[in-house]
C-alpha cells in the first residue's frame, strides 16, 4: 500500500516495540500516534491493564479513550477485507493479518470494556490519586481522603492565618509589614506552591548567602563601612579627596557648585547614614522619591570639571561606584529582611496548614504529585511497590510532555527505573517509554510546566537506555494535517530567526493537504483616536466611546464575518480517508474561531458586536459566576428574603427580569416614602404591583424553611423565574442558573443548610465556570489563546494582536533553589533586577509560544488585525512580527479588507446571499402533541421490607433496660457504623459525642467502643472499604404487587469484585446460631434487598448478609431461602 512520507513517519512512531520520543508539529496528528501506538500495543498482545498512558488533561484523557474505543469498536464490526485494510494503514505486515489475527483484532474490544478498571488513559494527577489510594498505608495518608477544591482550600488557609494571627502575633505582623498587595491568598498559594522549599527554615545566614550579603554587613549601619574606610589612615585619604573635591567643583558651573555644598555638609570625622543619604542624593540617580544604585556618571561631573579635577577624576569616579556599591547592599538587606520574615512565617504556615488538612483527610493536587513522589523514593517501601507496580505496568506512554513539571517529570522516571534497569520481575519483556510533546506549544508555565525538562528527560533516557543496550528513537512530525500552505509559511517565516532558535528548535513546518486553498489576510492597524471616550456624564466610568479603536475593530470583524457567512464558500478536505475528499460548502458560523491574549473590553465589545449583527455566538469560554447578571439578581432576592429592610436588594430585584418594574414605576414606588422600607410601601400598594408582590409574599412564607436549592428551584420553576431570564438574557443564562444551583447543592453537601449561610458561603470565592464551546452548535467561538490548545477552525481571527504590558505575575521566585520574595521595582537591587529581567525574557519567549499555538489553529483562513497603539518595532508586539513575516513572503496588497494577503489556490467563487428572511416551513408535529394523555392509573403506595411479614424479634435475657432504651442504643450504633468509617482514627471520639449527643456519657463510651472493635475486626474490614456505601435507599416494582413499589434502606451495600453483598446490621444482645434460628421477619427483610438489587444489577450475582453487632459475626444468608420467604410475605 502506497503511503505518504508523512504517514510513514507517523507508522514509525507507534511502533510498540521500540522506545520513542516524538517532537511533533501543531496539526501533525500527535493523538493519533498515541492512539495508534496503544492500538498496536493490543495487537502485539499486551494486556490492557499492562499500558499506563498520561495525558495533560482530563478532556485530553477522554478524546483519548473515546477515539481508542470508536476504532476497536469499528474493528469489531468491521468485514475481513475492510479490517485488513485498517490494520494495514497501521503500519502491520501483511504476511502476519492471517484470520486468527482478523479474530484477535475483533476481541480487542471486548477485551479493553471488561478490563478492570479500564484502560490506564488518565492525567498524571488521577494516577498519583489511584496510586495514594492503593498504597495509603505506606503514603502514611488516609485511604478515604478528598481531593481538595478550591472554596475548602481558601477557607483552611485563612483559618490557618487567623490562627497565626492570634498566637504568632510577631511572626505575623513582620510578614504583613511587607506584604503590598491587594489579596493576601495570592500570596498564600505562592507559598503553598513552593512549600518544598520554603517548609523548612534554610536560616538567615544561608539566604543572606544566596542573596550576596557578606558575612560582616549586618545592617544598614554596617554599609557605610562599604564607603568610608574604617581604617583611619584610608579615611584621612578619603576626607582629604573630598575636600580637594569640594574645591574644584566650587569653581566650576553652578550645578557643580551645588554639588561641592551638599558635599561639605559630609561628617568626615565620624561618617554615619546621614552622610551616605548625602552621598546618594550627590551621586545617583533617582526614581522618584528613590534613589537608584547606578552613578551619574554622564553628568557628574561636567567636562569642564573633569579637567579641573585632572588625575582625581579616577578616584572621583571610584567613589561614586562604592556609593552606588553600598545602596545596592542597601536594598539586599531590605530584600533579606523581606525574604527572612517569608521564610519564617512560611513554616508556621505551612506546618499548621499541613496539620488541618491532615486532621480533615484533604489533599491538594500538590500532594499528590509530592506525596506520589516520596512513596515512590522511600527505601522502605520503593522497592516492594515497585515490585507490585512492575507486575502491572509494562508501557508507559506521556502525552503533551511538553508541559509536564519537572516534579511530574520525576514521577515517570521513578515508574521506569525497572525498564532502564534491566532488573526486574519480568526482565524478558520488551518495556517501552513513548513521549510525545512540543516544544513551541508549552504555554503553562503558571502551572509548573518547564519546556526545558522535555529536552532534559530524552537525555536521560538516551542515556539510561543505551546502558542496557536499547535504544530511544527521536522523531520528528513536520507534516500538519491540519493547516493550509500559507499559514505554515507565515509560520516559518515570522519565528525562524527569533524565535525557533531560541528554543533550540527549528523545525520546518509542511502542509500535508497541498491540494487545500489557504489564505492569510493581515488588515491595516486602527489607531486610537484623542475623542475615542466620548462618552456622556451619566455614563457608567468604564464606559468606552463609540469612537473607540476597540469598538471600531470589533464591529469591522462581526460585518466580515456577516458577510462571509452570507455570500463566502470553504473548501475542506478529509485527510482521514485512504484518497483524500475535496468538499465546498457555505461558510457556517461554527467555523469562526476568535482567538485573544486576555478577556479585556475588545473580548467583549466583539460578543457584544456580534450580536448586535444578530451572529449566533456562544458566548464566552469562561464565566465568573457572581458577575453574571442572572446570578447578580438571584442573590439579590435571596438577600431581600433574609433582611427584608435591603431596600436596594429589594430595588435590584424589582428592576431585573423576575419583576420587569421600569425605571420609572420604581421611581415613583420608592420616592417620598419617608421613613418606610421599600417592602412596606410595596405592601401598601399591592393591588398596583399584585403578581410581584404575591411572588416576593410567597417566596418570603418559604425562605425560613426551604434549604437554599429548593427556594432557587422555586424561583425558577414555580415563579417562571427561568423563562423570564431565558427572555431577557438569552439562552445562554441558563447555564449559569444551573451552576448556581450546583453550587447550592454542593454547599448543602458540607455545611447546615440556610440561606443566609449560602449566601455568606458563596460570596466567598467567586466561582469560575469554564464552558465547552463545541463547534457542533453552529456558533462563532471566542476564546483566549490558552482555552483553544487543541483546537482547530477552518477560519480564526486574531484581533488582540498588540502590545501587553509586562508584568510578572508571581511573588516569590527561585534563585539559586532559593524562594525570594520580589521587591517593589523601586526597592530592587541591581542583582535583583537582572534575575528578573532574565524571567521576563522567558515570559516573553512563552508569549511567543502562544503566538504560534494561536496561528496553528487555523486550517484555511487566518485573519489577524488590531487595534490601539503600536510599540517600537525593535521589541514588536504579534501584529508586527506577522507583518515582518508577510512582508519576508512577498505578501500582495489586499484591496478588500486594507492590508496585505497571502493566497493559496483559487478559492471558491461567492454565493448569492442567503436567504434569511423567507418563511419558515412549520415543522409538522408529532401526533402525541395532539392527543390526549391517558387515564392515570391507580396511585402506586409504598411498602417498606422493613415492615414485611411476621415478627422480627428474638427474645434475649433479661435486662433492667426497657424496650426504648434498647432501640435507642441500637439506633445509636446503626448512626456510628454509618459515619465513624468516614472519618479518621484520631477523630472517632469527638464524631461519636456530635453523633450521640442525646445520650448519656457511658452510653456513648460503650457504643463507641463496640463499634471500633467492629471495625478493627480484619475479618469486617471490607465490608467498610471504600467502594461500601452506607445507608443506600433502594426500590423496585414487582409484577405480582399491583399499584405497589418495595422501597428500602440498606445498612450498608459493599461492591466486591465479582458480586454485590447488602449487609444489614442487628443489635440484638442473643445472636442465632444459623439460619434456622433467623426470625421469619428478618429473612422477609433480607429477600426484599436481595430481590429489588437483583432488578437493579440484573446481571451481578446478589449475597446478602446479617452483621450480629453484639458477637461481631456476619451471617451470610442462603438465596433461596430470602426469595422464599420475600414472597411468602408479599402474598399473605
Amino acid at each position: 500500500m502506497t503511503t505518504s512520507e508523512a504517514t510513514r513517519q507517523q507508522i514509525r512512531a507507534s511502533d510498540p516495540d521500540t522506545s520513542t520520543w516524538l517532537s511533533a508539529n501543531a496539526g501533525s496528528g500527535k493523538t493519533k500516534v498515541l492512539t495508534d501506538r496503544v492500538a498496536r500495543l493490543l495487537l502485539n498482545g499486551t494486556l490492557p491493564e499492562r499500558i499506563l498512558c498520561l495525558t495533560y488533561t482530563k478532556a485530553a484523557a477522554n478524546e483519548m479513550q473515546n477515539r481508542l474505543f470508536s476504532r476497536l469498536g469499528s474493528w469489531s464490526m468491521m468485514s475481513d477485507t475492510e479490517l485488513r485494510e485498517n490494520l494495514l494503514l497501521l503500519g502491520l505486515s501483511d504476511s502476519n493479518i492471517n484470520e486468527k489475527y482478523l479474530s484477535n483484532s475483533r476481541r480487542l474490544f471486548a477485551q479493553a470494556v471488561e478490563t478492570p478498571g479500564g484502560l490506564k488513559i488518565q492525567t498524571i494527577h488521577s494516577f498519583c490519586s489511584s496510586m495514594l489510594r492503593r498504597f495509603s498505608l505506606e503514603a502514611r495518608v488516609s485511604p478515604s481522603f478528598t481531593e481538595m477544591d478550591g472554596r475548602v482550600g481558601k477557607k483552611i488557609r485563612f483559618e490557618v492565618l487567623e490562627n497565626i494571627a492570634e498566637r504568632n502575633a510577631d511572626m505575623f505582623d513582620k510578614f504583613t509589614t511587607h506584604f503590598s498587595g491587594t489579596e493576601i491568598d495570592s500570596i498564600l498559594l505562592e507559598i503553598i506552591k513552593h512549600k518544598e522549599t520554603l517548609g523548612k527554615y534554610m536560616g538567615s545566614e544561608e539566604i543572606k548567602k544566596i542573596l550576596n550579603i557578606p558575612v560582616n554587613i549586618k545592617n544598614k549601619i554596617d554599609t557605610v563601612k562599604l564607603t568610608f574606610p574604617e581604617k583611619n589612615e584610608e579615611l584621612r585619604e578619603l576626607t582629604s579627596f573630598i575636600k580637594l573635591t569640594i574645591k574644584v567643583l566650587g569653581k566650576q558651573s553652578q550645578a557643580m557648585q551645588a554639588l561641592a555644598t551638599k558635599l561639605s555638609n559630609l561628617n568626615l570625622v565620624k561618617p554615619g547614614i546621614e552622610d551616605i543619604n548625602i552621598l546618594f542624593d550627590c551621586f545617583l540617580y533617582k526614581n522618584g522619591p528613590n534613589f537608584l544604585p547606578q552613578a551619574k556618571y554622564k553628568s557628574i561631573p561636567t567636562k569642564k570639571a573633569q579637567e579641573a579635577l585632572g588625575e582625581d577624576l579616577s578616584k572621583l569616579r571610584k567613589l561614586m561606584e562604592k556609593v552606588a556599591i553600598t545602596l545596592e547592599m542597601q536594598l539586599k538587606l531590605k530584600s533579606f529582611e523581606k525574604t527572612n520574615a517569608l521564610h519564617l512565617f512560611s513554616v508556621k504556615f505551612l506546618e499548621t496548614l499541613e496539620r488541618e488538612k491532615e486532621m480533615r483527610g484533604l489533599l491538594d493536587f500538590d500532594d499528590l504529585i509530592l506525596k506520589t513522589i516520596n512513596l515512590l523514593k522511600n527505601p522502605a517501601f520503593a522497592n516492594y511497590i515497585l515490585y507490585r507496580l512492575d507486575g502491572g505496568i509494562d508501557h508507559i506512554l506521556v502525552d503533551e510532555a511538553q508541559d509536564n513539571s519537572p516534579k511530574q517529570w520525576e514521577i515517570i522516571r521513578l515508574l521506569t527505573q525497572d525498564f532502564v534497569s534491566g532488573e526486574s520481575a519480568r526482565a524478558e519483556l520488551n518495556r517501552t517509554i513513548f513521549a510525545v510533546g512540543d516544544k513551541k506549544q508549552s504555554i503553562y508555565s503558571f502551572q509548573g510546566a518547564d519546556p526545558n525538562s522535555f529536552d532534559s528527560m530524552q537525555e536521560y533516557f538516551s542515556i539510561a537506555l543505551g546502558a542496557i543496550s536499547k535504544n530511544i528513537q527521536p522523531l520528528n512530525l513536520l507534516h500538519s494535517f491540519r493547516s493550509s500552505k500559507p499559514i505554515l509559511n507565515l509560520v516559518d517565516a515570522s519565528f525562524k530567526d527569533i524565535f525557533f532558535e531560541r528554543v533550540n528548535d527549528k523545525p520546518s513546518h509542511l502542509p500535508f493537504k497541498e491540494n487545500l486553498p489557504g489564505k492569510v489576510d493581515l488588515w491595516d492597524w486602527i489607531n486610537d483616536e484623542k475623542d475615542e471616550y466620548d462618552t456622556l456624564w451619566y455614563d457608567p466610568v468604564d464606559t468606552i466611546g463609540k469612537k473607540h479603536h476597540s469598538i471600531k475593530l470589533a464591529n469591522k470583524i462581526a460585518e466580515k464575518i456577516h458577510n462571509l457567512i452570507d455570500y463566502e464558500q470553504i473548501i475542506q478536505v478529509d485527510s482521514s480517508k485512504i484518497s483524500s475528499e475535496v468538499n465546498t460548502r457555505r461558510i457556517e458560523p461554527a467555523d469562526f474561531l476568535i482567538l485573544v491574549q486576555t478577556r479585556s473590553t475588545l473580548f467583549h465589545e466583539i460578543i457584544r458586536s456580534c450580536k448586535q449583527f444578530n451572529l449566533p455566538i456562544a458566548g464566552t469560554d469562561r464565566l465568573d459566576l457572581m458577575k453574571e447578571l442572572g446570578v447578580k439578581d438571584l442573590i439579590s432576592l435571596l438577600s431581600y428574603l433574609v433582611t427584608p429592610e435591603d431596600n436596594l436588594s429589594l430595588a435590584e430585584v424589582l428592576r431585573s427580569p423576575l419583576c420587569n418594574l421600569s425605571e420609572d414605576s420604581l421611581f415613583k414606588l420608592a420616592y417620598s416614602r419617608k421613613n418606610l422600607h421599600l417592602y412596606e410601601v410595596l405592601n401598601k400598594r399591592k393591588e398596583e404591583f399584585y403578581e410581584v408582590w404575591e411572588m416576593l409574599n410567597d417566596l418570603r412564607n418559604k425562605v425560613d424553611y426551604m434549604r437554599p436549592y429548593e427556594i432557587l428551584e422555586c424561583i425558577l420553576t414555580l415563579h417562571n423565574g427561568r423563562r423570564k431570564f431565558v427572555s431577557r438574557l438569552g439562552s445562554e443564562v441558563e447555564e449559569v442558573l444551573d451552576v448556581l444551583l450546583e453550587q447550592a447543592i454542593e454547599y448543602e453537601r458540607t455545611e447546615v443548610p440556610s440561606v443566609t449561610g449560602f449566601l455568606l458561603w458563596i460570596s466567598q470565592e467567586n466561582t469560575t465556570v469554564k464552558r465547552s464551546l463545541h463547534a457542533s452548535e453552529n456558533k462563532i467561538r471566542i476564546m483566549t489563546v490558552h482555552g483553544a490548545k487543541g483546537l482547530e477552525a477552518p477560519i480564526v481571527i486574531l484581533p488582540d494582536t498588540g502590545p501587553k504590558k509586562k508584568t510578572l505575575r508571581d511573588e516569590i521566585l527561585t534563585l539559586k533553589g532559593c524562594p525570594i520574595w520580589k521587591a517593589n521595582s523601586e526597592k530592587r537591587s541591581l542583582s535583583e533586577q537582572n534575575f528578573i529581567d532574565e524571567v521576563q525574557e522567558q515570559q516573553a519567549l512563552e508569549e511567543l509560544r502562544l503566538l504560534y499555538v494561536s496561528i496553528t489553529r487555523a486550517e484555511s483562513w487566518l485573519i489577524i488585525c488590531g487595534s490601539g497603539s503600536l510599540p517600537n518595532p525593535t521589541n514588536p508586539c504579534w501584529y508586527q512580527l506577522l507583518e515582518q513575516g508577510m512582508t519576508k513572503l512577498n505578501a500582495q496588497i489586499n484591496k478588500v479588507d486594507t492590508g496585505k494577503k497571502l493566497t493559496h489556490l483559487e478559492w471558491p467563487n461567492k454565493l448569492h446571499k442567503k436567504n434569511s428572511s423567507s418563511k419558515k416551513i412549520p415543522a409538522k408535529l408529532p401526533n402525541w402533541l395532539t392527543t390526549n394523555a391517558p387515564k392515570a392509573s391507580d396511585r402506586i403506595t409504598s411498602i417498606s421490607p422493613s415492615k414485611l411479614g411476621l415478627n422480627k424479634s428474638i427474645i434475649g435475657p433479661e435486662t433492667e433496660k426497657s424496650n426504648e432504651q434498647i432501640l435507642s442504643e441500637g439506633s445509636g450504633l446503626h448512626l456510628l457504623l454509618e459515619h465513624l468509617p468516614k472519618v479518621s482514627f484520631d477523630s472517632y471520639q469527638e464524631k461519636a459525642r456530635d453523633l450521640l449527643s442525646g445520650f448519656d456519657p457511658s452510653t456513648i463510651s460503650s457504643l463507641t467502643k463496640k463499634v471500633i472493635q467492629i471495625l478493627n475486626n480484619k475479618d469486617l474490614n471490607y465490608i467498610f472499604h471504600s467502594k461500601s456505601f452506607p445507608e443506600v435507599t433502594i426500590s423496585a416494582k414487582f409484577e405480582f404487587l399491583k399499584n405497589q413499589k418495595v422501597i428500602g434502606v440498606v445498612d450498608r451495600l459493599v461492591f466486591m469484585p465479582h458480586y454485590i453483598l447488602a449487609v444489614d446490621f442487628k443489635s440484638n444482645i442473643r445472636v442465632p446460631e444459623n439460619i434456622n434460628n433467623v426470625p421469619i421477619g428478618i429473612l422477609q427483610q433480607m429477600g426484599a434487598y436481595q430481590e429489588i438489587l437483583k432488578k437493579i444489577y440484573p446481571d451481578t450475582p446478589i449475597q446478602t448478609a446479617i452483621l450480629w453487632t453484639e458477637k461481631e459475626h456476619l451471617m451470610k444468608l442462603n438465596q433461596l431461602s430470602v426469595k422464599e420467604a420475600f414472597i411468602n410475605a408479599t402474598i399473605s
